[in-house]
């Protein structure tokens, strides 16, 4: 049988300059810390699985992180957005590359990709739009695709904000939301396959 090429590559498979090398002969695209074949479909399940191999799986990718799994930031942040539940029973590690907050959040604001955790595109544009300092064109741009991509409105995320007591910046987030919602008409929207399929070595 043919081998498959593994979805994602990393410095345990190759060293970093053979990476590198790779990278600049068409081989592969790099996909956070990670390099995926040329033929493999971007998606949001391979950007979290390139990310749950750096981040501990009892934390939540969330804002700039979880817009780079959605497709609407187009890089991470130099240090990876986390957050973990504030019910939970065991206090998360702080590695330095992380930023971690612990918030409250609901089961049906995440999204599970094979046991990473990501915000989902409605609980990531809330987060973004109310702590995001500064909050410039790019934020804007990002939230803005979410919302045309996910489908959702400045008005569903204040209905939301709402239900939350003592919910810090909420009257900025709201303006920000309305602004990005008018951004949101006039964008392309990005839509990428939740999953990829895996392909085989030599095949198109």
């Amino acid at each position: 049988m043919t081998p498959r090429i593994p979805s994602l590559l990393t410095a345990a498979d190759f060293s970093e300059a053979e990476l590198s090398a790779m990278v600049l002969d068409g081989a592969v695209y790099r996909v956070g810390e990670c390099v995926s074949p040329i033929d493999e479909v971007p998606s949001a399940a391979l950007r979290a699985a390139a990310l749950a191999l750096v981040i501990p799986a009892r934390l939540i990718a969330e804002r700039r992180t979880a817009a780079w799994v959605w497709g609407a930031a187009n890089d991470l942040p130099a240090r990876y957005e986390v957050c973990a539940d504030i019910g939970a029973r065991t206090r998360p590690p702080s590695p330095h590359r992380l930023v971690i907050r612990e918030v409250v959040i609901d089961d049906d604001e995440v999204v599970d990709f094979a046991g990473f955790k990501v915000t989902n595109p409605m609980r990531t544009a809330i987060d973004v739009a109310r702590i995001a300092e500064p909050f410039g064109d790019q934020e804007l741009d990002l939230v803005a695709r979410l919302m045309r991509t996910a489908g959702f409105t400045a008005a569903s995320c204040i209905a939301v904000m709402e239900r939350r007591r003592n919910l810090p910046n909420r009257r900025a987030a709201a303006g920000r939301l309305t602004q990005a919602e008018a951004r949101a008409r006039v964008i392309p929207s990005i839509e990428l396959p939740v999953s990829s399929p895996r392909r085989r070595l030599g095949n198109p």
